[in-house]
């Protein structure tokens, strides 16, 4: 699941703060610990120098103040039952923390020569301990409160941070094409957004060079293509009025007048496509007339290839379909022709539940231009050099009608085109 900027940089500020929070923390922590420590290390030390110089009894001895326990047991003393009771599991040589009946208290103890024997000192820090834990609880309460001010000054940033960023993706998205654009604002703080918006600016001057270089084109292509099919309309109607053909002629003459016929409506067709306009509206027609149509048109302009050429009719020939009748005729007859062209076996045609199925027994298409072909839904367009020109205008054919125009390639080879349509009410 993909994550929006400004997430991204309140979590990576978020993460960053609270880990120098916790890092800080530790510190102190581990520095108020070792103070604490060697501060009460070097006054148990200056008070084991000051009682050793006190000793006047070789066998046995104690002192004690409010926070201070001393004891003195000679080398050949047996325990006495008058040392405290924190001493008697204490080991000389040591020096140590210990808690005894809720009590803490730092020991020292060591082997003293004069007189020969041990002497134990310890310093109550029960009092210093409690300071402690309610120390570490004030922390707690700062890492708490640090970690929230974090969370908003986290928060705060990002959204500073992208809020430019937003800004010219708005602008973006707003863009619509067409032949004169608005440019987007270059006046952000950060030049990094100023360089952005300054190449989209020239990206869009290219893109209005280019729609303009290609409306010339297909006004003068228009005209090209337009003129000469009128000339042959024209001749083909003086040569009508002379009343000198014979019938052989006659059918010569009425296959060349459909074929111009059809040439003027594909012309019509593959204008408006390129003009993004919707040339014919949509009419109710059956199955079997668009099939026979396109057979028809393919036996007349590649009879040799059109013996290969099958028409399998089926109970589903007189469904009536709701389309546009010579997109889907030019649709069929790209599709036919395709596959005549680059195979060498059977081509079939047959309809189905409002659906037209174009099969070869070819090598069948490249996995990722099947995949193309049959996924408009992912916006995935066929590009002019890699693919055949009649599987382009399929693929153009079939998004301007809003056609689902799917790709099946069996494990015995071969390929099939199935063009679904909408059924008519």
């Amino acid at each position: 699941m993909s994550l929006s900027l400004a997430t991204r940089i309140y979590r990576t500020i978020f993460a960053v703060s609270f880990l120098t929070i916790v890092l800080s923390l530790v510190i102190i922590e581990f520095i108020y610990e070792d103070m604490e420590y060697t501060i009460l290390e070097f006054e148990l030390s200056n008070e084991f120098d000051f009682y050793s110089r006190k000793i006047n009894n070789p066998d046995f001895q104690t002192w004690q103040t409010a926070n201070i326990s001393v004891a003195f047991v000679g080398e050949k003393t047996t325990t006495p039952s008058q040392l405290p009771q924190h001493f008697q599991d204490i080991k000389a040589p040591a020096s140590e923390e210990i808690e005894f009946k809720d009590q803490h208290f730092l020991v020292l103890a060591k082997q003293i020569n004069s007189p020969s024997g041990t002497l134990f000192i310890s310093q109550d820090i029960t009092a210093m301990e409690e300071r402690e834990i309610l120390f570490q609880l004030a922390m707690l309460g700062l890492v708490l409160l640090m970690t929230f001010i974090g969370f908003v000054l986290s928060r705060l940033g990002a959204r500073k941070l992208v809020k430019p960023l937003q800004k010219l993706t708005h602008a973006i998205q707003k863009t619509t094409p067409g032949k004169s654009m608005q440019r987007l604002e270059n006046d952000y703080v950060e030049h990094e957004y100023n360089n952005i918006a300054n190449a989209f600016n020239r990206f869009l001057d290219a893109m209005e060079e280019f729609v303009r270089r290609e409306n010339m084109f297909i006004k003068t292509a228009s005209h090209e293509l337009r003129t000469p099919i009128a000339i042959l309309s024209g001749a083909l109607d003086v040569i009508d009025k002379r009343q000198q053909l014979s019938a052989a002629d006659k059918q010569t003459m009425s296959r060349i007048r459909q074929t111009v016929n059809h040439m003027q409506i594909e012309v019509n067709t593959l204008l408006a496509l390129l003009r993004n306009e919707q040339p014919v509206k949509d009419s109710k027609i059956s199955l079997s007339v668009l099939i026979q149509e396109a057979v028809e048109e393919i036996m007349n302009e590649m009879p040799m290839a059109a013996e290969r050429l099958t028409y399998f009719s089926s109970s589903y020939d007189q469904q009536i379909v709701l389309t546009n009748h010579s997109l889907v005729r030019m649709l069929l007859r790209n599709l036919l022709h395709n596959a005549l062209q680059h195979t060498q076996d059977e081509v079939r045609i047959q309809s189905g539940d409002n659906v037209i199925n174009v099969t070869d027994f070819g090598s069948g298409l490249p996995p990722d231009i099947s995949h193309r072909l049959s996924n408009r839904s992912l916006g995935q367009q066929l590009l002019f050099q890699e693919t055949r020109f009649g599987l382009l205008i399929a693929q153009m054919i079939s998004e301007k009608l809003n056609m689902n125009l799917s790709v099946v390639q069996p494990d015995s080879g071969g390929t099939t085109f199935e063009i679904h349509f909408t059924p008519s009410i």
